[in-house]
């Protein structure tokens, strides 16, 4: 619907019919297609084809950085949608990340071709300035190279996550920006794009629209040339053969070998901190396949930032070989600890359980699916923080790909669809977080990891080993584990929230105590130093005073930690149960209505199986 003060204008209204008009003729599979237009209730309106995804300016809302790959994906789909603009004489477009639409299958689609000058043209500059090209700012006559430009600002936006220009507190400070300040280097800021994709990206990005691509076929046609160097994974053109920047590679120290690469230990120079730094293995530095998953692994990780995943400060090369640099994690995988004990409890399950499916929720949000949950890929930090690691079979959903012919994955924790080479989602790595904890609690796989056939089709097809009685494991751990390893995706927890709604929930039964996380010995020695602040969080959780926990979580470690998390996941099921309490009894006394008050107060903080419980109960309170 268009605003009502320009629907009433005539002119207006006669240029969008020609306008609308043009646009229906266009039919491209990167352009979001026109089917109508109309008035409605005096309003000028437009109707284009309505397809499951999200814009582009949602993803960028919740704080995404695009990989690479996926930069390059978005700028080839608004470069062929400018050409099919281009060949009906609608130019400029001036392309935005509110008119850049991803579907659900990866495909991108550009909407408001031709629209989006008429009514950038009859509002004020200050809506639509962080694409607005120089030479609209000049006042001179626009073209398709100052799309370009808006091209250029876009892929900016989804590399560093921020415009190149955003204006320090007026338009006049914008347009100062604009035509008088460079744009800072993606490279520079912290993003881990490669180099060849940023000087495209900083060319388009010219003042001088002679510098720029000459229009959206020169664009396509370097970002192509990118896309093959990256795909091939040819070094960057006049590269150095070693840039460590901020790092030093301590090459005595190997912490652990890899199928893709050496784990050493490092340092960052700048904040004088021990580090992790992953090179990619000598074997695998002439392996096009193997440099593209490296880079692409590190792009992905750095995406996310979650204190249940490890963390990425940074990349670069060393010795002709590329590495990365993340947090240095002090404690050991799962793995050591299922093979080596001590023997882990309920508490701790369900602990990891937490933790893994905390960080499966970080992840998702930026739309990545792991794609390798096993043991040795959860590490368990010296204080008891739960971190997920190992991004090297990642993939990203926001863009498609053609891999299902292959098995990514671990062969004991598969899910049905990696082993049947069938699509996958964040559903597959629920099934596979649902293997760990099946081993964790039984003390074997459930189908072992011999016979890849075998296994592969039992994971497929066979019912589930139960889990053998002497082991004492609760029901409610039970329900979690078996939905977790339900056959059919749709039958699984369809989220990590929900997962973790019932992770919570089982928590508060009494044989699911918060378990104390062992202090390393070298870590006790310090221990004593953060005593007050840690205190107040734990005695809070001890007395069942979730809400006091929750504000000192978020005072001492911020509101994106997995203690912040765990607390606030505490105070709501503290919260949903002291609700149901208060429904049961007034229900007992029979008041009908403040019982399906009470219940209608917690629909919206439970898993959806249990809202149509809830849906039953105030029926019958409304019934009575």
């Amino acid at each position: 619907l268009v605003r009502e003060n320009l629907s009433s204008v005539a002119a207006f209204a006669s240029r969008f019919q020609r306008e609308t008009d043009l646009m229906e003729r266009v039919s491209h599979l990167n352009v979001l297609r026109a089917l109508g237009s109309g008035v409605w209730k005096n309003r000028l309106f437009y109707a284009v084809e309505r397809l499951p995804g999200e814009w582009l300016e949602d993803h960028l809302c919740s704080g995404a950085r695009f990989s690479t790959e996926e930069v390059i994906h978005v700028g080839l789909g608004m470069s062929r949608a400018l050409l099919a603009a281009e060949a009906f004489g609608i130019t400029p477009v001036r392309p935005r990340t509110s008119s850049v639409y991803l579907t659900s299958d990866g495909t991108v689609k550009l909407a408001d071709i031709g629209l989006a000058r008429i009514l950038s043209d009859g509002v004020s500059p200050e809506t639509v300035w962080s694409t607005l090209s120089p030479e609209k700012a000049r006042g001179e006559k626009e073209d398709g190279v100052s799309d370009i430009y808006s091209v250029g600002v876009v892929l900016y936006h989804l590399a560093l996550g921020k415009p190149p220009f955003e204006g320090y507190d007026s338009h006049t400070s914008f347009v100062y920006q604009l035509l008088n300040t460079p744009p800072t280097s993606l490279r520079e800021a912290g993003c881990m794009i490669s180099s060849d994709l940023e000087r495209v990206i900083l060319r388009c990005l010219s003042k001088d629209r002679g510098s720029r691509p000459a229009g959206p076929e020169a664009l396509l046609k370097e970002l192509l040339s990118v896309q093959d160097q990256s795909k091939a994974g040819k070094p960057t053109a006049g590269g150095a053969q070693d840039e460590c920047g901020d790092f030093e590679i301590r090459e005595d120290v190997v912490l652990a070998e890899g199928g893709m690469g050496t784990l050493f230990k490092g340092r960052q120079r700048s904040l004088d901190r021990e580090v992790a730094i992953k090179v990619i293995r000598d074997l695998h530095s002439g392996n096009s396949e193997f440099q593209v998953r490296f880079r692409q692994e590190a792009e992905l990780l750095a995406q996310v930032h979650d204190g249940n995943v490890v963390q990425v400060y940074g990349a670069g090369t060393w010795k002709g070989r590329p590495f990365y640099a993340m947090e240095l994690v002090d404690g050991v995988d799962l793995a050591h600890r299922i093979a080596h004990g001590p023997k882990i409890g309920i508490p701790e399950v369900l602990h990891v359980a937490l933790g893994v499916a905390s960080a499966l929720r970080a992840v998702w949000k930026f739309k990545i699916v792991h794609r390798d949950i096993k043991p040795s890929n959860i590490l368990w930090r010296a204080d008891g923080t739960i971190k997920l690691t190992d991004f090297g079979l990642a993939k990203s959903m926001r863009i498609q790909r053609n891999d299902t012919r292959y098995i990514m994955g671990s062969l004991g924790y598969l899910s049905p669809e990696q082993g049947l080479g069938s699509p996958v989602d964040i559903r597959s790595d629920i099934y596979s977080l649902g293997v760990v904890l099946y081993e964790m609690v039984s003390g074997r796989l459930p189908f072992g990891e011999e016979d890849s056939s075998k296994v592969i089709q039992a994971h497929a097809h066979a019912p589930i080993p139960p889990i053998p009685p002497e082991r004492g494991v609760p029901e409610s751990i039970t329900r979690i584990i078996y939905r977790c390893l339900s056959k059919k995706p749709d039958d699984r927890y369809q989220d990590p929230a929900e997962l973790l709604t019932d992770v919570e929930i089982a928590l508060r039964e009494p044989q699911a105590t918060v378990p104390i996380a062992p202090v390393a010995p070298e870590a006790r020695s310090t221990a004593r130093v953060d005593s007050v602040e840690k205190n107040e969080y734990q005695l809070a959780l001890s007395l069942g005073d979730y809400r006091q926990a929750r504000k000192a979580a978020e005072l001492r470690y911020g509101r994106e930690s997995a203690e912040y998390a765990h607390a606030a996941a505490r105070a709501q099921a503290a919260e949903v149960h002291q609700a149901e309490t208060r429904a049961l009894e007034r229900f007992r006394d029979k008041d009908w209505n403040g019982a399906a008050e009470s219940y209608r107060s917690i629909v919206d903080l439970v898993n959806q199986s249990r809202r149509s419980e809830l849906a039953d109960a105030i029926n019958l309170c409304l019934l009575l």
